[in-house]
């Protein structure tokens, strides 16, 4: 099945999805994630998963908005009332030949519960450069994963670029069918997000998934929406530009860059000593002399001792490393 919506179009056929934009866009394999620097980012890298989002914890409070469809599909609702909610065959028919209007509301904010309990989003972005996401998400403080997104071995549809509007349509259930009804409400945002580049994993589980919102729904628990990786996935890590204080860091030369830790060390050595021991490319974010852009410092961490480390630069050429330096104990 097929839906266009102003040029964009969501297509659902033999359990898959897909979304061609207006503007067609090539599916990258790699995508970034930034991180803030907190307990549930140090621990989501050193165990190697992601965390499939339920669509109320997003920080766009229209992001996946119950208003995005228009329950006018009968049929659906009644299925709805029969899978996600505790009523019986007779209160359903009661429900539907009563006040119907009433019901359609009902599920209408009740859907998002009941569907996202085996669906979690994943966002991440195109452009991991820009120094307003930075400022978002991580007040420079924290970290970016770049990940090659075909090495996750969970199941996953996507990744779909988002599709940001000056104007938000809404779409009509009956006419466009639960799936894309799900992959649409997951896909549209307001222009004003636009330079965040997102693009989307919909990430589906077997099991039931831990629901943040209704008290009755946590109290179900489920699934933790973790997801693991191998560390093959992972293909660098740039550091934000105030990870460290400045004291911290000391230029040795134009190759290496001595880092001796003295504000939050213990969280700060044990991600050096995981970017040390797995061998990742690992990227310093300096600031440019435009006053307006960031710039990267690519290299290799080494560890002298726990509190001491030095990151040996490379050069990068077409993504691949041309020259490194190795430190001398």
């Amino acid at each position: 099945m097929e839906f266009k919506v102003k040029d964009w179009t969501y297509i659902f056929n033999n359990g898959g999805f897909d979304i061609i934009s207006n503007d067609p866009i090539p599916k990258p394999n790699i995508l970034y994630k930034l991180y803030s620097l907190n307990q549930n980012s140090f621990d989501a890298l050193m165990n190697g998963y992601i965390y499939a989002t339920h669509p109320c914890q997003f920080n766009d409070v229209f992001d996946c908005h119950d208003e995005l469809i228009i329950f006018d599909d009968v049929d659906y609702i009644k299925e709805f009332l029969t899978s996600y909610s505790d009523f019986s065959v007779e209160e359903i028919k009661r429900m539907i030949s009563g006040n119907l209007e009433e019901t359609k509301t009902f599920v209408r904010r009740n859907f998002k519960e009941g569907v996202y309990r085996t669906i979690g989003v994943y966002s991440m972005t195109g452009n991991p450069n820009d120094i307003l996401m930075w400022s978002y998400y991580t007040n420079h403080q924290g970290f970016c994963v770049e990940f090659d997104v075909t090495k996750f071995p969970f199941k996953f549809f996507g990744p779909f670029p988002i599709n940001y509007q000056d104007e938000i349509e809404k779409i009509s259930l009956k006419d466009a069918g639960k799936d894309i009804s799900i992959l649409y409400q997951t896909n549209v945002k307001y222009k004003a997000w636009q330079h965040e580049n997102e693009w989307r994993l919909l990430i589906v589980s077997k099991e039931a998934m831990y629901c943040p919102s209704f008290k009755k729904l946590r109290a179900l628990g489920g699934h933790d929406r973790k997801f693991y990786y191998p560390i093959e996935a992972i293909k660098s890590i740039t550091l934000g530009n105030t990870f460290f204080v400045p004291e911290e860091l000391n230029p040795i030369d134009n190759k290496q860059i001595e880092i001796n830790l003295e504000v939050n060390f213990e969280q700060k050595s044990l991600i050096l000593e995981y970017l040390s021991e797995n061998k990742i490319q690992t990227n310093l974010v300096r600031r440019n002399e435009n006053l307006y852009s960031l710039l990267f410092t690519p290299g290799y961490v080494q560890k002298v001792n726990y509190k001491k480390y030095i990151l040996n630069a490379i050069e990068v050429k077409d993504g691949k490393v041309e020259k490194e330096t190795v430190a001398k104990n």
